[in-house]
């Protein structure tokens, strides 16, 4: 919400006769962001953040529990060197700061003037979580682990890694395509087992860059994301980092995934088992989906803090619905970065949907039907045999779960899409 916004916010009866407290536990830090004008991270005491102006990060800071609507509105002209009427603080705070409970409802208001508590927001597309590690010990591996990401040392090990892994790819392409080809089911639970451990350190390495950082590390934990299973780390804290540490705070799975991988590669170097190999391969393959700049991963948060815009599928939602102010902030490069991401992401959509439905179809005309037959001719055979059967079965139940829940996402994203043009059009009319 920018001081534009804040400014147009309805008048209400209630008036503020008392000073301001703010609720416990409201912090207001600088964010680091591409914005030509300075923004700020707002924080409540229960963790829920917003985006702000520096007008209202000004309002917010003079709210001292002494100052009423009048002396705020004097100390923010103070320090923004421009005008600020007690009308316009009235409003901020009977508005946005107290529907959102930054600040207490004032004493001897009219409480049916004042706006409702707002809902939680938009629903997280993450639901299910369940914590595995928190607190003193996953305190004891992040403390171990945060050196790999200080300096001197995260910048040579990173080259070393990524130095070694493309140069025996690139020496060996014979050996990969030979193993590539090659059965491997009788070690199919132990690369399984070794490239799960690899996704679990992944979390691990986003809450050790968070302690190597100054950040606080949340738990590591086990979620469903949209209707996939994965890890997940909190990392709510890093929103307190400068740009630069955030985009390597996004990174610091994958590089700790990498480092597991060279391990895996160097012990298949000393004792020639192809499981190893195996492993290797597998890690280096799941670099590709995370490194997807549409899909909420880590590729999505790293381009999105490099370029200095917060959540940047949510400014593509303000461009669709024709709500430019956000865009008006920017420099003009990175607007135009952000237009070019948009057509982009309509690119990728709508390429993505064209592939999911043909091979949804593909499912509905015998392959489902197919991958469960495999499975039970599998189940004569030694587990290892039926196992790739299973997670072959596994991959098209998700495929066919998933069609329905993202079409009604779609459906329900294109109604409120035609709610806010239509609302749009509405107001231009009466302008």
């Amino acid at each position: 919400m920018n001081s534009a916004e804040l400014l147009d916010l309805p008048e209400t009866q209630a008036r503020w006769r008392d000073a301001p407290v703010l609720k416990a536990g409201v912090q207001v830090l600088p964010f680091d962001s591409s914005s030509v004008a300075r923004r700020y991270l707002l924080v409540r005491g229960d963790g829920r953040r917003w985006h702000i102006s520096e007008y209202l990060a000004g309002v917010i800071g003079a709210i001292d529990g002494e100052q009423d609507a009048e002396g705020i509105a004097a100390t923010v002209t103070t320090a923004l060197g421009r005008a600020v009427q007690r009308v316009d603080v009235e409003r901020v705070l009977t508005g946005f700061l107290t529907a959102n409970e930054i600040v207490e409802r004032p004493a001897g208001a009219d409480e049916s003037g004042l706006p409702a508590v707002p809902s939680p927001g938009r629903p997280s597309s993450t639901t299910l979580r369940q914590p595995l590690i928190w607190g003193r010990p996953l305190g004891l591996v992040t403390r171990v682990m945060a050196w790999l990401f200080r300096s001197p040392f995260a910048w040579p090990i990173l080259c070393g890694m990524v130095g070694i892994q493309v140069a025996w790819s690139l020496t060996h392409l014979a050996t990969i395509s030979r193993a590539m080809h090659s059965s491997w089911t009788s070690d199919v639970l132990v690369v399984l087992a070794l490239v799960f451990l690899s996704l679990f350190l992944h979390e691990f390495g986003h809450a050790s860059a968070c302690r190597a950082f100054g950040a606080k590390e949340g738990e590591i934990g086990f979620a469903i994301y949209l209707v996939f299973p994965v890890f997940y780390c909190d990392v709510t804290d890093a929103w307190k980092l400068s740009r630069r540490q955030r985009a390597a705070l996004d990174m610091a799975g994958l590089y700790s995934q990498g480092l597991f991988a060279t391990l895996m590669l160097g012990i298949y170097v000393a004792t020639g088992r192809d499981l190893f190999l195996w492993t290797f391969l597998a890690i280096s393959a799941s670099y590709i989906p995370n490194l997807n700049p549409f899909l909420k991963m880590d590729g999505y948060w790293f381009l999105s803090d490099m370029l200095g815009v917060a959540n940047l599928s949510q400014r593509v939602g303000e461009l669709l619905r024709g709500d430019r102010s956000t865009m008006q902030s920017m420099s003009r490069t990175m607007a135009t970065l952000t237009y070019l991401y948009l057509v982009a992401s309509i690119a990728y959509m709508t390429g993505f949907f064209y592939w999911l439905g043909k091979y949804a179809v593909a499912l509905l005309r015998g392959g489902y039907l197919g991958s469960i037959r495999n499975v039970r001719l599998a189940s004569y055979g030694d587990f290892t045999d039926m196992l790739p059967a299973l997670v072959s079965l596994f991959a098209s139940t998700l495929v066919l779960v998933f069609l329905p829940f993202l079409g009604w996402r779609t459906l329900r994203g294109c109604v409120a899409w035609m709610k806010d043009i239509t609302g749009i059009v509405r107001n231009q009319r009466t302008v």
